[in-house]
């Protein structure tokens, strides 16, 4: 991306490399060893030699995280060839630990360990494919965050029902996806142990909650289960910055990984 550079490998290479070392929950010194013993990688990505393990690192800090959503953006596309419009989206939040010090080490130098990072998720329960995602560090209360999210998954993909925990339950987010949305939430109402529920919207979700609906919740963990057993629920990077990144790799290589395997039903080739 440089004027100055020697133009030995090209963004493509490079942001591919990234992937699949993402893809294999590498570090950067192994997976650059396991490429030099990967004929038919450097074969199909045309390297002419292996890149050293700072070249991928460099990248990695260099590349904007604007080109990361748009690529994620670009993957979440493969699965709108199937339909555009989905029965159920489930959302849900987890966390993501950075690779700190570890308890005993904390407690005995007297150092605070790094927080996680929560992670929320929008998930298509019909393919359970990504729809939207959203990171902070911050431990937000998950009806500040859903908007965001509900928004972002919205301009994916329709839905005719959002289910969510009782955690989002607040007029805001039930007029939200009624009114901007025109959809239907299915949240379970909170029991403030008062002998009504306020709210126009709150009270349409107390006499039409749907239990079978609601089970489709699960989709969303079922993808955090995924993405934490396939690609590791810990962070190795130090700064926030590259922490974020590193999470939107996790996403795009789910998306991707989710669309190889379901090639055949989506028939898209």
């Amino acid at each position: 991306s440089s004027r100055y550079s020697r133009r030995d490998f090209t963004q493509h290479q490079l942001l591919t490399l990234l992937l699949f070392k993402e893809y294999l929950g590498a570090h950067y010194r192994d997976f650059v060893q396991l490429v030099e013993i990967m004929g038919i990688i450097q074969e199909q990505l045309q390297l002419n030699e292996i890149p050293h393990y700072s070249t991928l690192c460099k990248f990695s800090k260099r590349v904007p995280s604007t080109v990361l959503n748009r690529l994620f953006r670009k993957a979440c596309s493969f699965m709108l060839e199937w339909k555009n419009i989905t029965s159920v989206v489930a959302i849900d939040s987890s966390g993501f630990t950075p690779d700190s010090s570890s308890t005993y080490y904390s407690v005995r130098t007297g150092k605070t360990r790094h927080d996680y990072l929560k992670t929320t998720i929008s998930v298509d329960s019909d393919h359970i494919s990504l729809l939207a995602f959203h990171i902070t560090k911050s431990r937000c209360h998950d009806s500040q965050i859903a908007p965001i999210v509900l928004r972002t998954s919205h301009r994916v993909k329709k839905s005719r029902f959002y289910v969510m925990d009782k955690g989002y339950d607040s007029e805001r987010i039930h007029k939200l996806i009624h009114v901007d949305l025109k959809s239907q939430s299915m949240i379970p109402i909170r029991d403030w142990h008062a002998s009504y529920v306020s709210g126009k919207y709150r009270q349409i979700m107390a006499t039409s909650f749907d239990t079978k609906t609601y089970g489709q919740r699960n989709m969303a963990e079922t993808v955090f289960s995924i993405l934490k057993r396939l690609f590791g629920e810990t962070i190795f990077s130090r700064s926030y910055r590259q922490q974020v990144k590193e999470i939107k790799l996790k996403c795009i290589i789910f998306s991707i990984d989710r669309f190889l395997k379901n090639q055949r039903v989506f028939n898209v080739f």
